[in-house]
């Protein structure tokens, strides 16, 4: 709330503070249709393990709210989407094994159970087309207010 005032105070009356996080549930094991736990799902927890256990805020968005009203602004307006696809082409399945790829260090640093990074994409994208899975991301939340 602190940060968003200061950032806020920048905004000048009646211009528009508007901000994007992940709900990033750790409690959520698998983010596909049918349910099953793919290598998807495993990838998708283990990018949030490593989160958690670097003091990321993990359900930030759920959190705007709350955040808005403390930084002195107005409640915001809310929106809540993810990233979803399947088939062979989507390119979320690139997205998911570079997000992982980025935070080896942090998942080294812990010792975060992940699928090795080597091919994942590809692996990925296979098993979710043998399976005819719908993949998709953690939900993002949009929110956006008008400074008074």
């Amino acid at each position: 709330a602190q940060a968003l005032a200061g950032i806020a105070a920048r905004v000048r009356s009646g211009g528009i503070v508007a901000f994007q996080e992940l709900d990033m549930d750790p409690d959520v094991q698998t983010r596909t249709y049918p349910a099953t736990d793919s290598l998807w799902s495993q990838t998708g927890r283990a990018i949030i393990q490593a989160f958690v256990c670097a003091g990321v805020h993990v359900q930030m968005g759920p959190m705007l709210p709350r955040t808005f009203v403390e930084a002195g602004l107005p409640a915001p307006a809310l929106m809540y989407e993810c990233a979803m696809g399947g088939g062979p082409d989507y390119a979320g399945y690139s997205w998911i094994a570079n997000t992982l790829r980025s935070l080896q260090p942090l998942v080294t640093k812990f010792g975060v159970d992940a699928p090795a990074v080597d091919g994942l994409a590809e692996r990925i994208r296979d098993e979710a087309v043998a399976q005819q899975l719908v993949v998709w991301s953690p939900p993002l939340v949009g929110a956006w207010t008008t400074k008074a």
